[in-house]
């Protein structure tokens, strides 16, 4: 019969590296994160205003925000002009129609269905 030759390896831990090899990776993994590091804070992002929402949750509040906020002025303005001139029904009626006209262009605007004219 003949024999199977034993590995060299076979039973024994595998070797560790150097000391020198891993001081050496180390060191370039450290350069290329400092490489990453530089890289990122090269590449700033200008501060975004307030009217930029990058979330779909915020661009619905902001909307509804702007629907609602236009009738409920020109309610509150018309229930004003109403008490003031005596002519009960009337103001409340008009301003709240205002109100809901004025609350549909700012959604639309706020959406970027129409852009806002430049007044120059």
């Amino acid at each position: 019969m003949v024999e199977n030759p034993k590995p060299e390896n076979q039973g024994k831990a595998p070797q560790a590296p150097g000391d020198a090899e891993l001081s050496a990776r180390l060191q370039h993994l450290e350069q290329r994160l400092g490489e990453v590091r530089d890289a990122k804070s090269e590449i700033r992002i200008p501060h975004q205003t307030a009217r930029a929402d990058n979330s779909g949750l915020a661009k619905a509040f902001r909307l509804s925000a702007e629907f609602v906020s236009g009738p409920v002025a020109g309610g509150l303005i018309g229930w004003g002009v109403d008490t003031l001139l005596h002519s009960k029904p009337w103001g409340l009626i008009v301003f709240l129609m205002l109100g809901f006209l004025a609350g549909i262009y700012n959604v639309m605007r706020a959406s970027g269905f129409m852009k806002k004219s430049d007044a120059n």
